[in-house]
């Protein structure tokens, strides 16, 4: 019989028995479960035309990001991009950003708007509120930025892609207040400087404003929209007609509204006798083909309630 001593072998099955209870050398490190990435992005909510915005982002977890929108091209996973915005309006920035186990979209919505700046104009308009008519509904609006215009009929108002309206205010010439007198003055898209008049008015409301200087007679030079004739009264027998004919269409305009049973309450205000007095103008210049100015014999359009008014204006 073989005397064998066990003892040499233990530390051997104490090995085999520690490699057993530790899963052995099969074993494999524990999975670590990556989510979609986590993006942030930052920037004004609104800016000047032709500004710089400063538009920083960053992200944890992303391989890679891209941006869409109002801006593109495959951008770094975190820092800051300095960008000129040039058109007007609301303007979208969006950064996606993707890895191994999804895709993570983050945008930033930015206003763009430009200051305008002009006067009202009948004689000046003091005290008048003057706003950006996004929506073109005639009426201030909640978010709608509103000035009043000052003792010369000067305002600087921010605005987008709108009409300008003033509502009401008190004629230095004339010394009277016109508290539901509205007038508008269409902006084109690059404008930054505006008169708002009843010669403005009336081309807000045509289908064709740039037949309003061939139906008013009037030199095709002369840009009205900008023109303050306020200023250039006096300065030209033409200059001086035009201004005679902007008092003589607000006179006209409430000689109409009277007629038309608008009593100047509140909500009641010259927009649908401005558009009365356009839309005969329009069909008087359609008549004539466009070769003349308006000819008094078709005044009676207007409703015979002006006859007398009409024919100072126009003949």
């Amino acid at each position: 019989m073989y005397n064998i001593s066990y003892s040499k072998f233990l530390p051997f099955f104490c090995t085999l028995l520690l490699l057993n209870a530790c899963g052995g050398g099969g074993s494999s490190a524990p999975k670590v479960s990556m989510s979609a990435p986590k993006v942030s992005m930052s920037g004004a909510s609104s800016i000047e035309l032709n500004s710089t915005l400063d538009l920083s982002r960053s992200s944890t977890s992303a391989e890679s990001c891209t941006a869409s929108d109002g801006w593109s091209g495959d951008k770094a996973t975190s820092g800051s991009e300095a960008l000129t915005l040039s058109s007007l309006g609301d303007q979208t920035f969006t950064l996606t950003c993707r890895n191994g186990s999804g895709i993570t979209s983050q945008s930033v919505e930015v206003k763009v708007y430009r200051i305008v700046t002009g006067v009202v104009v009948d004689g000046y308009m003091t005290g008048s509120t003057v706003f950006c008519d996004a929506n073109v509904n005639l009426t201030l609006d909640s978010g709608e930025e509103s000035v009043t215009s000052a003792s010369d009929g000067s305002f600087s108002v921010r605005s987008g892609i709108c009409n300008l309206v003033s509502l009401g205010g008190f004629d230095r010439d004339m010394n009277n207040s016109l508290d539901d007198l509205l007038l508008v003055s269409p902006l084109r898209a690059t404008q930054l400087e505006a008169v708002v008049s009843p010669i403005t008015t009336v081309a807000s409301f045509m289908e064709n404003p740039e037949d309003l200087n061939a139906i008013l007679g009037v030199d095709p030079s002369i840009d009205l929209m900008t023109t303050d004739l306020v200023a250039k009264k006096g300065t030209s027998d033409e200059y001086d007609l035009l201004y005679e004919k902007g008092n003589q269409l607000t006179v006209l305009a409430y000689v109409l509204q009277k007629a038309m049973g608008d009593t100047g309450d509140t909500g009641d205000t010259s927009e649908d006798a401005f558009s009365s007095i356009t839309k005969v103008l329009e069909d008087n210049y359609e008549l004539s083909e466009g070769k003349h100015r308006v000819q008094c014999v078709h005044r009676n359009r207007c409703g015979g309630c002006c006859k007398q008014i009409w024919n100072t204006t126009f003949c």
